[in-house]
């Protein structure tokens, strides 16, 4: 009796012990599993130490492709304002990390209502508006733009205009009522930043002309390469890439109440806009 005990004992450890080796082997020889690393929006945008034309070609390629990642997925009357966010969140992170998280912020539309914004950009912030500001205050504002749209019919909407024509999302002295939704223009715009056209003469220590992107703000050559990346994003979708006048697209874009989805659709809802190309 105490034989055959012992017998079964020592097949059931042998059992234990062939099952453990057997997971053993498998585990030791089995081929590494690559890790998924999941980064999102901001660790995408962690620019690499570089200036100048790589730093504006970085964030370009960056944009391009952060743009067709969401622009693979169906689209909705959502796909303009994610993609808004995803491209306002990113280029905000690459200069928070170029000029650091407290610099100065000011706002290029202050007596000058000619901002540049993409259709995704606007029509973020006719979603932000309704979302957050009460109707009337919708309808001044969208009243303010069609106000502005006729006064700068005549005028060079390149240049800065008069106090009279100030941005329609100003409310009072630098008091922006769709801040967080703002175009990406607004946003590494600094009082001290040089334009390209200042940096176009020729040192006399150099051979070459000076590159004009080193002379901007770092935070202005990133808002320049995303925002071209974006457009170059939106093109190849088969979308409206397009800059336009923030007063009259704006206006477009609370007038049609489908506006978004239209726009995801491929529709030209901004064709009768004044561009500025």
């Amino acid at each position: 009796m105490f034989t055959i005990v012992l017998v079964s004992l020592s097949v059931a450890l042998l059992a234990v012990v062939s099952v453990l080796l057997a997971a053993f082997l498998d585990v030791a020889f089995r081929e590494p599993q690559r890790a998924v690393v999941r980064t999102g929006v901001k660790g995408n945008w962690q620019p690499p130490l570089v200036r100048g034309r790589e730093l504006l070609n970085w964030a370009a390629v960056t944009a391009q492709s952060s743009t067709l990642e969401v622009l693979r997925n169906r689209r909705t009357n959502r796909t303009a304002a994610e993609l808004a966010n995803r491209l306002h969140e990113g280029a905000t992170t690459a200069i928070d990390q170029q000029v650091g998280p407290d610099h100065q912020v000011g706002c290029p539309a202050y007596c000058h209502a000619a901002i540049a914004v993409t259709p995704p950009e606007v029509l973020g912030i006719a979603d932000y508006l309704r979302q957050n500001r009460p109707i009337d205050e919708v309808r001044r504002i969208q009243d303010r733009a069609a106000a502005n749209c006729r006064q700068l019919e005549s005028a060079d909407h390149r240049k800065p205009v008069g106090e009279d024509v100030c941005c329609p999302l100003m409310n009072g002295k630098d008091a922006c009522c769709a801040f967080s939704a703002r175009p990406i223009r607004c946003r590494g715009w600094s009082p001290t930043a040089k334009s390209a056209d200042d940096a176009s003469s020729t040192s006399i220590f150099d051979q070459k002309p000076l590159d004009p992107y080193e002379y901007e703000s770092r935070g202005h050559v990133v808002v320049q390469g995303a925002e071209s990346g974006f457009r170059n994003g939106l093109k190849e979708s088969g979308l409206d890439g397009n800059l336009y006048e923030l007063n009259s697209a704006l206006v477009a874009a609370l007038d049609v109440p489908d506006a978004a989805e239209r726009w995801a659709n491929g529709d030209s809802v901004f064709e009768n806009c004044a561009t500025c190309e």
